[in-house]
């Protein structure tokens, strides 16, 4: 599994090594670098902020894997006076 910032891979070998399968998304950068990165711009953080901030308690779910759709949700979450601690424990869940 590759998960880079524009798109991810995955390759399956078989038992000698050899590739049994490949796919790719790189039509979308839903759970790549580049999503986390605009989502923490969304929240006004740095990326390296995302991992210490989060709330498990006041989880809020972000149902959107599509980078500009979920910022989006974002954005609506934040201007309803929603915490960035459970913005951020739905996007680690997502």
């Amino acid at each position: 599994i590759d998960i880079g910032g524009q798109d991810s891979k995955v390759i399956q070998l078989g038992s000698s090594g050899q590739v049994v399968d490949f796919a790719m998304n790189d039509k979308c950068a839903a759970g790549t670098g580049r999503f986390l990165q605009v989502m923490a711009t969304a929240l006004g953080l740095e990326v390296s902020e995302l991992g210490n901030v989060e709330d498990p308690n006041k989880l809020l779910a972000v149902s959107s894997m599509c980078t500009v759709f979920a910022e989006s949700e974002i954005v609506g979450l934040l201007a309803r006076g929603n915490p960035k601690e459970g913005i951020i424990a739905g996007l680690h869940q997502s």
